[in-house]
Parts: C-alpha cells; structure tokens; sequence
C-alpha cells in the first residue's frame, strides 16, 4: 500500500532518528555515553533512555484507540491537521529547546547505565514499532482517532499527532545528547 503523503513525512521522521543517535554513540564509550554534562543533567544515555521509555509509554494507548478505530471502521478522511493546541504543543518539542519542563516519573530514564549496543537496539526496536504501527494504520482515520494522554490525561491527543509528538520528542532529545556529547572525551 502506498502510504499519503503526511503518513509519508512522519514515518521519514521517525526514520531519520535510530541513524543519528547510532552516529552520535558511535565516538562514545560506555562511561562517556553515561556521564552527564554538569550536576543535575541528563547524559547521552539518559536521553536515549527517556526516548525509549516514552516511546513505549505512548505506543500502548495509541494501539488500543487504533485498534477500536479499526473495529469501528474509522478509516482514512484526509491529512492529519492538528489544532492548536497541538501545533503549539509540538512547536514547543522542537529543538532547540527553549522551555525546559520537569519530566515525570513514567517517562524518567531509568537509573541503570545499559552497555551502547544494548541501548541502542532497544532505541531502534521503539521506533521501528512505531513505524511498523503507523504504516500498518496508515488507512485510519489518524487525524480523528484520538488516544489517552499517557501524562496529561485530560489532553487526549489523535493517533496522528502522536506520531508527531514521538518526532518531534526524538528530535528534542537527540538535539540534548548532542549536546551533552559535545562535552565528554570521544572513545579512542
């Protein structure tokens, strides 16, 4: 099936993100892929990390919406077109960060420090299930299919925009471990 094209840009989008955190990890070690720019801040890892979480924290409800969609044959209407609140909320994702927010604790980087490889894969595995569930759908109605916030419950966003929002997350994230890698020593 060939996919529209806005299906088309968001999966090239979330393409685009497993090539460059593999590019960014490939001059880093295990300790400088986990030591963190200053007190308080998140390294390389710690940013991939929270990636994979939230991809994952967000993949599940879109499933289930997608799936009820589909038993209800929500099909495909047009693009998708966020409202505002949605453009505003994506415009806001978009690096270079301009407003940091706190991170809550379902999408928190887990503590432990997993090897490169071992992150990286699980970073690849999240987006490709993300691909692999967009274009799967892609003949839904994902500008009308909305899903539960997984954080802010009383914000129910449409599968479309999800998808968006785990792009533009990626590259919001990515632009802070490049950034946090421009500070630690490249792996000899």
């Amino acid at each position: 099936m060939e996919l529209p094209p806005d299906v088309t840009a968001i999966r090239d989008e979330l393409s685009a993100l497993a090539p460059r955190a593999r590019a960014l990890c490939a001059t880093l070690d295990d300790d400088a892929l986990h030591a963190p720019p200053a007190a308080g801040s998140w390294s390389v890892g710690s940013c991939l990390e929270h990636l994979v979480v939230s991809a994952h924290v967000y993949l599940e409800p879109m499933r289930v919406a997608l799936a009820a969609g589909r038993a209800a044959g929500r099909t495909r209407r047009g693009p998708i077109r966020p409202g505002w609140p949605s453009r505003l909320f994506l415009r806001q994702l978009e690096p270079p960060v301009k407003l940091k927010t706190p991170t809550l604790d379902v999408i928190r980087p887990a503590a432990r420090r997993a090897a490169r490889e071992d992150l990286l894969d699980r970073f690849e595995r999240a987006h490709a299930d993300a691909i692999a569930l967009l274009e799967r759908d892609a003949d839904l109605d994902l500008g009308g299919i909305r899903f539960r916030n997984p954080l802010v419950a009383w914000l129910p966003w449409t599968t479309g925009v999800g998808f968006r929002i785990l792009a533009a997350h990626g590259r919001r994230h990515l632009w802070q471990a490049e950034q946090a890698a421009a500070t630690v020593a490249p792996r000899s």
